[in-house]
């Protein structure tokens, strides 16, 4: 087994790991979901409240649809072949991550009590998740010299980050929802770019 087996190996396995954790030990009722909502809750805070609202549109499907069309039409430029699996990652990604929204139906913060019968549940976050996948396979697939690389993947993972905060902070998701749509977003890029080529860089 070489190295770069066993890296895609232990890390698709962490990924998944926490997401099943955070939708095990997650949700309402959830001590530690609690605890975690207040402390990251952005409520009385003005200046906090107005930032999350901000990076929130980070992880809006507009503003995602760019970024992949962007993405798209920048890779297409040098290869043609990533820009199709940019598209196709980002595509079933989204469809995905919906489904078990659907599937698992967990009730956000604050919800009301008719929110299981007549809307799908916030576990994993869509924002979250579909940011992770959004903004790290145009990282990852966008042809760029080796240093460029490291800096598009680390842009990458602090706006996912700042698009899943600001849901938690403004109340639409438990803490592992948000956690939970990250996990989901990195094992799913991890997974695909592994079934479609064993060396992304060709």
């Amino acid at each position: 087994m070489n190295y770069t087996r066993t890296r895609f190996l232990i890390g698709s396995f962490l990924a998944f790991l926490a997401w099943l954790v955070m939708l095990l030990m997650g949700g309402k009722g959830a001590a530690a979901d609690v605890w975690a909502s207040h402390f990251l809750s952005a409520a009385g805070k003005p200046a906090l409240e107005s930032f999350a609202n901000l990076v929130g549109h980070l992880g809006d499907w507009p503003t995602l649809a760019i970024a992949a069309v962007l993405g798209t039409i920048l890779t297409a430029i040098h290869r043609r072949r990533r820009a199709a699996l940019l598209l196709i990652l980002i595509v079933t990604g989204r469809l995905v991550t919906e489904v078990q929204k659907a599937l698992i139906g967990r009730v956000p913060p604050n919800a009301p009590e008719y929110f299981e019968v007549h809307r799908a549940g916030s576990f994993p976050s869509v924002s979250a998740a579909n940011a992770m996948i959004t903004f790290l396979a145009i990282a990852l697939l966008l042809p760029s010299r080796e240093w460029k690389h490291a800096v598009y993947i680390t842009v990458a993972l602090v706006l996912s980050f700042l698009a899943g905060w600001s849901q938690a902070a403004v109340g639409h998701s438990w803490p592992s929802d948000v956690v939970g749509g990250w996990a989901f977003g990195l094992f799913w890029v991890m997974v695909v770019l592994r079934l479609a080529t064993d060396r992304p860089g060709d």
